[in-house]
């Protein structure tokens, strides 16, 4: 049916829930940039992050398209007070920031078996993943989806997010993928299905328990209601 599937992440393979609003969070955080000399107390960080955090956004052309890097705004914070370091620590700011954030974190049902079945049948699998990289590549190894992919794209490194077509272009072109032959797996209809549209690639929508009930449904050629990934290998062998 399809040679090449690219898959979105969070709310497609992996189930995630985050919370950056709790007051521990920035608490924790504010001791951990004291460690490096940078002394903030917990209100100001979360003001000076959410503030350096819009800035970036503010220069961006196309808000709904480009991508910010958080790990500018990591940066940032540390330049606030005056200290300098290296990329690994403020690399590392970003990864305990997130994981003080996180409230849940799994690969859904039978998803490494599916991607597996995909991989022994010869087909070539992508992930294209609006997300931060800062905190998704170290999630995609200890969840033991990393070595699954052959290529794997994220929008901060790219500096777009779906539905840009520039995004689903650069995984098109770069591995020089056939249309006809492609399929975007998301369960999102405004980011995954209408990027997938613009391109001109089949999609399929998942309905997983994360979906954005904001999102206006958009044509696809196929849709998995009961949010099993399984249904996948059921479309490969029914064509």
């Amino acid at each position: 049916m399809y040679d090449n599937y690219i898959f979105d992440l969070y709310g497609t393979l992996v189930d995630i829930h985050t919370d950056e609003e709790k007051d521990e969070l920035w608490d924790k955080m504010a001791l951990f940039y004291s460690f490096y000399g940078a002394m903030y107390d917990a209100s100001e960080l979360r003001s000076k992050f959410d503030k350096y955090s819009k800035k970036l956004m503010e220069v961006s052309s196309n808000a709904d398209e480009d991508e910010i890097d958080l790990e500018n705004v990591f940066f940032q914070l540390f330049k606030k007070k005056g200290v300098k370091l290296k990329k690994k620590a403020v690399r590392e700011a970003a990864r305990t920031f997130r994981l003080l954030s996180l409230e849940k974190l799994e690969v859904y049902p039978y998803v490494t078996k599916v991607l597996k079945k995909l991989k022994d049948d010869g087909k070539k699998i992508y992930l294209l993943s609006n997300a931060q990289a800062c905190f998704t590549n170290n999630e995609l190894v200890g969840l033991g989806l990393y070595d699954y992919f052959d290529e794997i794209y994220i929008s901060s490194d790219m500096g777009v997010k779906k539905p840009s077509k520039d995004a689903f272009k650069e995984v098109i072109q770069e591995n020089k993928l056939d249309k006809k032959k492609t399929v975007m797996i998301g369960n999102d209809y405004s980011t995954d299905i209408e990027g997938a549209n613009r391109i001109g690639i089949d999609s399929i929508m998942i309905k997983t328990n994360i979906v954005n009930e904001d999102a206006k449904p958009v044509k696809c050629k196929y849709t998995i209601e009961s949010g099993d990934i399984r249904e996948i290998l059921k479309l490969e062998k029914s064509s």
